[in-house]
């Protein structure tokens, strides 16, 4: 039986801008359904597992894909859906390294199941959430879509498995589809009530303000990385110019017939320690120890061209200051308790 959880009271059937959206109630999606909403869309949420996750924008279903994939073609036909961003599947490179199989079959497997449900109900316009880590090593220069890809581990592998699936979708079943390779996503709508927008706790912004709270120490992974002073370089790109990037690849979907891959970030670099120096002007001095380095990139930085160029989008949120800002605002106002 289809589990829904109605928050829209208004009548939607016949409403053309209904656009469905898979993992609508997690981090990213629970923002962008807000950005859908203030844009004139509907955003027909699907996720699982909703007891946790909040669930303020547009209808809500709980469906498990691919296992209640068939409960899809009743939500279609009742919100005359006619486009779908996909935002769900495993996401954590630590995980993926120990269970690949998980990875594979969540976001590769589960996103095959949603594609031939799409097609079937004739939606040809998609919107793809992909990942930075599907690249190789780039030493220290900047990643354009067309730079070398090579998956450290079976999270971005399977992003990339993915991507070349739509492409070859694209082609045959004549579908409009975008991937948005997104970099490192963080900060908060600090206008939204916690009960809109779900916290997340594992990004490295919320785990330093974290420890920061609780005067405990954060272990930066190895110092000798070659950059700047010697800590990870990325590229963080604040999740409301994400959301926004969403409705822009969207859009373009609508009225363009041809696959495209797009990099979403701040092409700004911000070094571990850099990070941490931002945070430290919110909350002081934050305690800290050199641990072993992790198997991963020392670098990573977007090439945003061609999303600015296409797309016209351009991140209007994402410096490092305002990312930190957003974070630690939102961190106080959902710990309110733990920080009286």
């Amino acid at each position: 039986m289809l589990k829904e959880t109605e928050i829209f009271n208004t009548d939607i059937k016949h409403i053309s801008r209904a656009v469905l959206v898979i993992g609508g109630a997690g981090y990213i999606g629970s923002h962008l359904c807000k950005q859908l909403e203030k844009n004139g869309y509907v955003p027909v949420v699907v996720d699982r597992n909703l007891k946790n996750k909040p669930v303020a924008f547009g209808p809500i279903f709980d469906i498990d894909l691919p296992t209640n994939i068939q409960a899809l073609d009743a939500v279609i036909k009742r919100y005359n859906i006619d486009s779908c961003i996909h935002l769900a599947g495993s996401s954590s490179v630590g995980a993926s390294a120990k269970n690949p199989a998980l990875f594979y079959k969540n976001n590769v497997a589960t996103t095959m199941a949603l594609l031939d449900k799409l097609i079937a109900n004739d939606i040809k316009t998609f919107v793809f959430s992909s990942t930075a880590s599907v690249y190789a090593d780039n030493d220290l220069n900047k990643c354009m879509e067309t730079s070398l890809t090579q998956p450290r581990n079976a999270y971005g592998s399977s992003k990339l498995a993915v991507e070349s699936i739509l492409r070859d979708y694209s082609r045959a079943y004549d579908i409009n589809c975008v991937s948005l390779r997104y970099f490192n996503v963080a900060g908060y709508d600090t206008e939204a009530e916690p009960t809109q927008i779900r916290y997340q706790s594992n990004k490295l912004i919320d785990i330093i303000i974290d420890t920061a709270h609780k005067n405990q120490t954060f272990k930066i992974n190895g110092n000798n990385h070659p950059t700047k002073d010697g800590t990870c370089v990325r590229d963080y790109v604040h999740v409301m110019d994400v959301a926004e990037a969403n409705i822009k690849a969207l859009n373009y979907c609508r009225d363009n017939n041809k696959y495209e891959i797009f990099n979403i970030g701040s092409g700004v670099p911000t070094s571990n320690l850099e990070m941490i120096n931002a945070v430290q002007k919110h909350l002081g001095k934050i305690n800290t120890e050199i641990a072993d380095a992790r198997n991963e990139l020392s670098y990573s930085l977007a090439d945003i061209t061609k999303a600015k160029e296409i797309l016209d989008w351009e991140p209007t949120q994402s410096s490092i200051d305002n990312v930190v800002a957003s974070a630690v605002k939102w961190y106080n106002m959902t710990h309110k308790k733990e920080l009286q």
